[in-house]
């Protein structure tokens, strides 16, 4: 019978990428929802590729509207957002968690150096006092095998962690830029009626005027004249309404900015054209818009994140096995400190 032996260390290299390719727990699998393939309210008839238009940059969606004041405001928006810059943050210690989880699957190398000094007083046998300098120098290095996977898991969970941070920040940003968008809208929405009041105002008062001349003549019955004066005073009561929404809306764009409520007055108060999209809006599927929406994509990240860490938990249950070893130099000399037989 031939007997075949192996050595420890070769046996170890074989084994071990056979060892290090377990990983616990589940692997993370995007869950599938049954989304319709058109519109809700789009006509039986109408084909599925009407709704559907050719893929665009939807980033910066508010540059549709073509209006430079617009995107003068979104942009500073986004400079002076303190959630934008909190979202910002933790993007950043999500990255160096990430990186501080991927240096878990290396070895750890540790340094150092000492010279101790000793000194042994006189004593009956010895009547001199004698000194003595011991040099240390060297490193010493551990490396902890991934049996079970949990380092792996670990990083894959901090790798989601990093990836949610990212749809953070997308998400207040999306938000930011929705509200800034829809309160210029609606300032230039209200100045338009604002305008329009007081021109009716104005058409409102002549008509009064004509009205009380001809009954002044007799052309006219006096019901005829508290109806036009009636108009003319509703229209006029508007004016005071439309006129505080328009500041309290101007208020709101200054908050938005980080500013003091009146920092956008002088620039917003001049009445301004109401911005119009264009024609076909990028719409897409109602599947492919789910997946643009960065909540979406931020809690798919998280569950990622929480499958990977069931691994890291199971992990722990098993024992832990770390490759450690040390190398340096040690002698009473100076001089021959670095001598390969002061080595250890």
């Amino acid at each position: 019978m031939k007997r075949i032996t192996y050595r420890t260390p070769m046996a170890l290299c074989l084994c071990l990428p056979l060892l290090t390719s377990c990983m616990m727990g589940p692997d993370f699998f995007r869950p599938e929802s049954k989304v319709s393939s058109q519109w809700l309210g789009q006509s039986p008839t109408a084909p599925a590729e009407a709704a559907v238009t050719p893929e665009q940059n939807l980033a910066q969606w508010w540059t549709v509207f073509n209006d430079p004041q617009l995107t003068s405001l979104i942009e500073r928006s986004m400079q002076a957002n303190l959630d934008l810059r909190l979202a910002e943050s933790r993007i950043r210690q999500a990255r160096a968690s990430l990186g501080i989880a991927g240096a878990d699957l290396g070895p750890t190398v540790n340094t150092a150096a000492s010279l101790t000094r000793s000194r042994t007083p006189a004593s009956s046998t010895r009547s001199e006092v004698t000194t003595g300098n011991l040099y240390q120098m060297g490193f010493d290095a551990g490396w902890e095998v991934d049996l079970f996977g949990g380092l792996r898991r670990g990083v894959e969970a901090a790798g989601a962690d990093y990836e949610a941070a990212l749809e953070n920040r997308t998400d207040v940003l999306v938000s930011l830029s929705a509200e800034v968008a829809s309160n210029y809208l609606n300032l230039r929405s209200l100045q338009q009626r604002l305008a329009i009041a007081r021109e009716n105002l104005t058409a409102q008062k002549h008509t009064t005027d004509l009205t009380r001349q001809r009954f002044d003549v007799g052309f006219s019955s006096k019901l005829d004249l508290v109806r036009a004066e009636a108009l003319a005073a509703t229209t006029a009561g508007q004016i005071p309404l439309l006129e505080a929404q328009v500041r309290q809306t101007i208020y709101s764009l200054s908050l938005l900015l980080g500013g003091e409520p009146s920092a956008l007055l002088e620039e917003l108060s001049p009445e301004g054209a109401l911005p119009t999209a264009q024609a076909t809006v990028p719409v897409g599927l109602p599947s492919d818009l789910l997946l643009r929406r960065p909540d979406i994509r931020r809690a798919l990240a998280k569950m990622h994140a929480a499958t990977a860490r069931i691994g890291v938990a199971k992990s722990d249950l098993f024992p832990k096995f770390t490759i450690s070893g040390g190398l340096g130099y040690q002698s009473t000399n100076s001089n021959s400190l670095f001598n390969p037989a002061s080595s250890f």
